[in-house]
């Protein structure tokens, strides 16, 4: 079971990071290439972040799931080292970043992408917020890849 565990949990955080490191690299400027219809990039990411946010949420459920089962079944008491604490902020971070992007950024480029699409918005706000929320995407993947890396250091033993 403990081995299953890990497997499952590594997995998880390879499903949570990667797709990440996609929607950065390649989704969003691939949408960079729908320039004048604004229906059809709204639609593909909507689409696309639909599913994105459903492969995120059962990704963090089995990191939680098996995060807690081998912090209780299999860590030694030293795991409580600053990489362990540091791990775990970071997943906080991970979290509330996530909340703060679809809250602060996702709404609103949903509703001023209907504006611009009724003919009410203006595109070049639109723009100009597609461009922070890119931007603020960078600093989330900075903070999955660092927390993602400080659970493959954990699991080393040698770090504690």
């Amino acid at each position: 079971m403990h081995t299953i565990s890990l497997i499952l949990h590594t997995f998880a955080a390879a499903v949570l990071v990667g797709p990440q490191l996609l929607m950065f690299y390649a989704v969003t400027p691939a949408t960079w290439l729908i320039e004048h219809d604004e229906k059809l990039k709204r639609d593909v990411l909507r689409v696309v972040t639909h599913r994105f946010a459903q492969l995120s949420m059962i990704a963090f459920a089995v990191l939680v799931l098996t995060g807690v089962y081998q912090y209780t079944m299999l860590a030694p008491e030293e795991i409580r080292g600053w990489i362990f604490s540091t791990k775990m902020l970071g997943v906080i971070a991970m979290v509330g970043m996530t909340y703060w992007h679809v809250a602060k950024y996702g709404r609103a480029i949903a509703r001023l992408s209907d504006d611009v699409i009724a003919g009410r918005g203006d595109e070049g706000e639109l723009e100009s917020l597609r461009l922070k929320s890119f931007t603020f995407s960078i600093a989330l993947m900075v903070v999955s890849i660092a927390t993602f890396a400080l659970g493959v250091a954990l699991s080393t033993g040698g770090f504690v």
